[in-house]
């Protein structure tokens, strides 16, 4: 029996380190620049605001902010806040590689909060405000000050907040449905789009061999490589997998890692590798009950790295066979499952 729960999760910063970060700079009247500079993924630069700088930019309707990225590290500018839904669809960069850069045009007054799915702590705001009329001028407002946290957002208080968060979600989801079941052999997760028309894709890593997917909206499709799918309706989406599926690989898609929620069941599918299978997905949590078969996989490296949010007990797993376990849990912060019952002597 599985029992359903999404476990929401935000990174907290665990210690403070000292950024140095390029000046911000204009292009013209109606561009401004945020910028990511070099060592700006390191954990803590959230603690200061310097992650994106300038971490809160002011602009008019009709401007344009641009990311350019001039660190070495793949970043993306997705808007939305990871504790409250994650993506929120207004804009997605996609990945920014190193002296890349991705530009978005607001054209309505609000507030537009963001974040990097790759390294969560990192995140910022645009305040879009509507243009001053004939004669009147408004400069472009920054903010990179010191910011004195108040009492009642300390972090402690965020940590109380999202931890009383997490067990009601629990309670809710466990009392909402606990009888769900699936076939044996069904690889089974839980994924969550934001908006009409929302896609996931499966990217199996250049593996080959058919493979079924029931993507859990009345839609069942075959395919021999990657898969893609579009939801009509947004929210939480059960995809079932059976057939000859040996590798999910989301390290090579860090938009679609974003958005799976839960591993429910590993089904009997025999897996071939598992390197870089749940890299980046940064809101993922885990309710599988069983364990995958991992007989003929060799490479484990990198397989949960950047998973912010699992903490799966993993610790019946057969690894004998793995050779490989390079940054299995790079980035995982919260992971902390006792795994010295592993039989790690194949490991180089």
């Amino acid at each position: 029996m599985q029992v359903v729960w999404i476990l929401p999760f935000i990174a907290l910063s665990i210690f403070a380190v000292s950024i140095t970060m390029n000046p911000v700079a204009f292009a013209d009247d109606t561009v401004t620049e945020v910028t990511t500079a070099q060592g700006a993924s390191v954990v803590g630069c959230d603690a200061t605001n310097t992650c994106f700088m300038p971490h809160t930019v002011t602009i008019n309707v009709g401007d344009t902010v641009k990311w350019p990225n001039n660190d070495t590290t793949i970043h993306t500018a997705v808007s939305g806040v990871l504790t409250e839904g994650g993506p929120d669809g207004r804009f997605h960069s996609g990945e920014i590689r190193s002296n890349q850069s991705f530009s978005y045009t607001f054209e309505e007054a609000g507030e537009y909060p963001y974040y990097c799915v790759l390294h969560t702590w990192m995140s910022g705001l645009v305040i879009v405000q509507e243009a001053a009329g004939d004669g009147e001028e408004i400069e472009p407002h920054t903010e990179n000050e010191d910011t004195v946290m108040p009492a009642d957002e300390s972090l402690q208080a965020q940590i109380d907040e999202l931890t009383a968060k997490i067990e009601e979600l629990k309670a809710q989801m466990q009392e909402a449905d606990d009888s769900i079941q699936y076939d044996d052999d069904r690889f089974v997760t839980i994924w969550q789009t934001q908006s009409p028309g929302e896609s996931i894709t499966i990217p199996v890593g250049g593996a080959t061999g058919q493979y079924t997917v029931d993507w859990g909206d009345g839609s069942i499709t075959t395919h021999a490589e990657d898969a893609t799918h579009v939801y009509g309706t947004p929210g939480n989406h059960t995809v079932q997998i059976y057939g000859n599926f040996t590798r999910i690989h989301l390290g090579e898609d860090h938009i679609s890692a974003s958005k799976i929620l839960s591993i429910e069941q590993w089904g009997t599918t025999k897996w071939a590798t598992m390197e870089s299978a749940f890299k980046g997905a940064v809101r993922m949590g885990y309710n599988a009950e069983d364990a995958p078969d991992l007989s003929e996989v060799t490479d484990t490296s990198s397989m949960f790295s950047s998973a912010l949010a699992f903490n799966g007990d993993i610790s019946s797993w057969d690894v004998s066979s793995v050779t490989d376990m390079a940054s299995m849990f790079r980035f995982a912060v919260v992971f902390n499952q006792p795994l010295n019952s592993w039989d790690v002597s194949s490991v180089t």
